[in-house]
């Protein structure tokens, strides 16, 4: 008996590992195959095995790339065929006989999309991160006629599946629905570049003349000081001299004394020039005319000295070149 039902579960298995195609979802697991769910490759406890253990939980296949870094990570599920049924289910094992881009659901994941009697199922999926950002996908065979029905486009139809199953993820629910009316809000960033334009102005040049003004000296005199230029009298003295007075021969020797000069000092004198003319004129004038020379010695006192000391100069000089 045992034999027959370990014959049933391995004939079970190859027909679902043929069964299963690209693109497409089934189910494994408890009830019937327990086994299969057991020492998941990702380390996560699974119901009903854990009775707190994932109930919506999956197995992606190993020629999937980067397969098992998608370990705990959430792979988001809905059937192309028109209804707006999703499921979020938690990565915990990998299936290595599963196509591609085939996803093994757990019974409890997959009957919320269709009944288990139907075994297999076209789909649409993808993977997100735990914060809902999407990591892989989506990957489907076709959308036509689930756009179709939704009245959408394909691409929109792709763009909606992306949103809802990002909200999905990120409020923690296992089961939603599809709702065409949220989209993906498409940031659009605009690039704006700034020219700054550089006018290179050149330095105006001025040329000034230089003005050259040539001038005195310049004098400053404060205001209210009146200046006055005076001009140093200058005193002219003029002494008379009289004519030269022509020698005079006496018959007499007459060597006595004028004044205090020898008078025979005058016949000396005959060519001493114009000082011993005018001592010889005074003494001349002394002896014919006393009242006339004192009046001028007078007069002229300082002249008078000069002439006097100016022969008798002249006299030693004289009388000197008489001893040569």
């Amino acid at each position: 008996m045992k034999f027959f039902n370990l014959l049933a579960l391995f004939v079970g298995l190859i027909s679902t590992t043929l069964a299963a195609k690209e693109n497409q979802i089934t189910w494994y697991g408890c009830p019937r195959h327990c086994d299969s769910q057991r020492r998941s490759s990702c380390n996560v406890d699974t119901y009903p095995l854990k009775s707190n253990g994932e109930k919506y939980f999956c197995a992606l296949s190993t020629k999937l790339k980067h397969y098992d870094d998608y370990c705990k990570k959430r792979a988001v599920v809905m059937l192309t065929d028109g209804s707006k049924k999703m499921i979020n289910t938690l990565v915990v094992d990998s299936c290595s006989s599963c196509p591609r881009y085939h996803v093994d659901l757990s019974l409890t994941a997959f009957e919320a999309l269709l009944p288990r009697k139907k075994g297999e199922a076209d789909s649409i999926w993808a993977i997100f991160d735990n914060s809902g950002k999407k990591l892989a996908g989506p990957f489907y065979k076709s959308v036509s006629r689930a756009a179709e029905k939704m009245g959408m486009s394909e691409r929109a139809f792709i763009d909606a599946f992306v949103v809802n199953g990002s909200r999905l993820v990120k409020e923690r629910d296992n089961v939603g629905t599809f709702n065409k009316s949220i989209v993906r809000s498409t940031s659009v960033v605009v690039i704006t570049k700034h020219v700054t334009k550089t006018t290179i102005t050149p330095p105006k040049q001025t040329i000034i003349g230089v003005k050259t003004t040539v001038s005195g000296v310049k004098t400053t005199i404060p205001f209210g000081v009146k200046t006055t230029t005076q001009i140093a009298a200058t005193t002219t003295t003029t002494i008379a001299v009289p004519p030269a007075v022509p020698s005079i021969t006496e018959d007499n020797d007459d060597t006595q004394e004028v004044g205090g000069v020898d008078t025979s000092i005058g016949y000396y004198a005959v060519g001493g020039g114009v000082l011993l003319s005018a001592g010889l004129g005074l003494l001349f004038m002394k002896k014919k005319r006393p009242s006339t020379y004192e009046g001028m010695k007078n007069k002229f006192p300082e002249a008078f000295s000069q002439i006097k000391r100016g022969i008798s100069r002249r006299a030693t000089s004289l009388r000197r070149n008489d001893y040569v």
